[in-house]
Formats: structure tokens, C-alpha cells, sequence
């Protein structure tokens, strides 16, 4: 079950390793890539991070300063992470710290609707292993952290907003809750083409697999929107999102108390042509909550 909030469970024992110098023969990087590792857990998980650090030069005579830093949740889709470096580039270079957290392979791990609820706490809690080694970097400002979410990111995002009193601030785009109704109306081709498979494998119609979600999904968006602070929120919604419907995204703002929302006249895929507005305006939103 989702932990309810404030009851954040912090675990210090992660270390950074950088990924083996073959990884990354012949290619030019502008970040570093990582490998967290939970020295205090036998069986602990194993986290993978694109890490980019701001150039910030002190002044002569004045001491190093600690940047505020935005953690970026990715997408379902993808292994090149293109759009969550097209914003942590910018994020870096307006002075924040920013790490991507690789996501797991969802689609290989889900073989039961009920597994479903599992892979969400997981993912909470991977974020939240994130944010624990966030507070341990000497260049962080633990008191400055930010959440970056599109899509499955954004879900993601949320859940960790509404339990984890450390984040600070929050960009939520093409998001939504009800996430039983989502998985089951959802028209994202990639979603529809695993989800037929499943419910062919299980003898399950749309109807059932929604009555049986809705019965095992305890980490949704909605439940975890009431103790979100909107002030600190900045919603993305697409008016023809038929991926994650656009009437979740308005069912889920509302939930979290109306927060800041910029409203797109396209669908989930077609927003990409908002994308220089948008590293523009989530920019500038975390300036104005995490500062520089």
C-alpha cells in the first residue's frame, strides 16, 4: 500500500559508481552516468541515473554554492531518454543539479493485473531512494528539490508528491488519476497492444479488468492528491490527450486543489511541438519555488 504522507523512509546507504568506461566508448557525454548501489541492503535495489551538474563558479573568495535539484521521472516509451534530456540540458544550464532516473521494464514485469499496484510502490520508492542520495551530495541543496514528470513520469511524480514532504515543487505533464479507468480507456498504442495481450491471456473483458484494478490498485494519483500543497504544482493537460484522458488530468486537478495549469490545444503526442514553450515555462517555474 501506499505510504501515507510524511512517512517518507529515508535509506543513506546509497553510493554512486560511475558506468564501466566500455559503456561509453566514443561517445561524447554531458552527463555523467551512475549506478546507485544501497551499500546498507543485502538484497537492495540497484538505480541508474543520468546526472547533470550546473556550472557554477564561485566567486574568488566565496564558497561553493549548493544547487537546488530536480529529479526527472521518464516516460513509458523509449530507451533514449531524448525528451527528458531535451529538459535536463536546460534545467542544468539555468543552475539546477538534475538527475533522470531510469525507469524499469514495465512491460516485462507485468504478467497479472494485480502486479500492477506492486510496480507503482516500487517506483515510489525508487524515487525516494533517489531523493535520499540527493541529500547526501555535498553540491545539493536538500531543502531545494524538484520533481520533472511526463506521462507515466508524471503519475509516478504525483505519487511521490502526495508522500514525500521533501519535494519542493512539481511540474505534472499529460497526467491524470483513476489510473483503473486510464489503463483500461487509454488509447496509447504501445498500452493497448500489451494490455489486449493480457486480457486475452486472462479471459478478461475491459469490464473485468477494470473491476479487478480497481480492487488491487492502492498508489493512484487521486488518492494521494488531497495532501498536496497546489501552490507548489505546476499541471500540463492536453485538451485531446486520448492517452491518458484529458477529463483524468482535469478529475485529477481538481483533487489536488487547482493548481497552476497550462492547458495545450493537442493530443499527448502532438504536444512535442510545445516542447521549447514548455522547457521555457517549467524553467521559470522552478526558479520562482526552488530558486537558482
Amino acid at each position: 500500500m501506499c505510504r501515507q504522507p510524511g512517512a517518507a523512509q529515508k535509506s543513506s546507504g546509497f553510493q554512486a559508481i560511475p558506468t564501466q568506461p566500455d559503456a561509453n566508448r566514443g561517445k561524447k557525454r554531458d552527463y555523467q552516468e551512475l549506478t546507485l548501489t544501497n551499500s546498507l541492503e543485502a538484497n537492495g535495489r540497484t538505480l541508474q541515473i543520468d546526472y547533470y551538474l550546473p556550472n557554477l563558479t564561485p566567486a574568488a573568495g566565496e564558497a561553493p554554492q549548493k544547487s537546488p535539484c530536480i529529479l526527472i521521472l521518464p516516460i513509458m516509451g523509449g530507451t533514449q531518454y531524448d525528451l527528458e534530456r531535451f529538459f535536463g540540458r536546460s534545467f542544468a544550464k539555468r543552475g539546477f543539479a538534475t538527475a533522470i532516473l531510469h525507469r524499469p521494464d514495465l512491460k516485462s514485469e507485468v504478467h497479472q493485473l494485480e502486479a500492477i499496484d506492486g510496480l507503482l510502490l516500487r517506483s515510489l520508492q525508487d524515487a525516494q531512494s533517489a531523493i535520499d542520495w540527493f541529500e547526501t551530495r555535498p553540491e545539493i541543496d536538500p531543502g531545494r528539490i524538484g520533481l520533472f514528470g511526463v506521462s507515466l513520469g508524471a503519475i509516478r511524480a504525483t505519487l511521490v508528491l502526495g508522500v514525500d514532504p521533501r519535494v519542493r515543487a512539481a511540474v505534472l505533464g499529460l497526467v491524470g488519476g483513476d489510473l483503473p479507468y486510464i489503463l483500461t480507456h487509454s488509447r496509447e498504442k504501445g498500452l493497448v497492444r500489451e494490455r489486449d495481450k493480457l486480457l486475452a491471456a486472462q479471459h478478461l473483458s475491459l469490464e473485468q479488468a477494470e473491476a479487478r484494478l480497481r480492487a488491487s490498485i492502492t498508489c493512484d494519483p487521486l488518492t494521494v492528491a488531497p495532501a498536496v500543497d497546489p501552490s507548489r504544482v505546476l499541471m500540463v493537460i492536453a485538451a485531446f490527450d486520448k492517452s491518458i484522458p484529458a477529463s483524468k488530468g482535469w478529475e485529477l486537478r481538481r483533487k489536488l486543489g487547482n493548481p497552476a495549469t497550462l492547458q495545450l490545444f493537442s493530443g499527448h503526442y502532438s504536444s512535442v511541438i510545445y516542447a521549447p514553450y514548455l522547457r521555457w515555462k517549467t524553467g521559470k517555474f522552478f526558479e520562482e519555488h526552488l530558486g537558482k
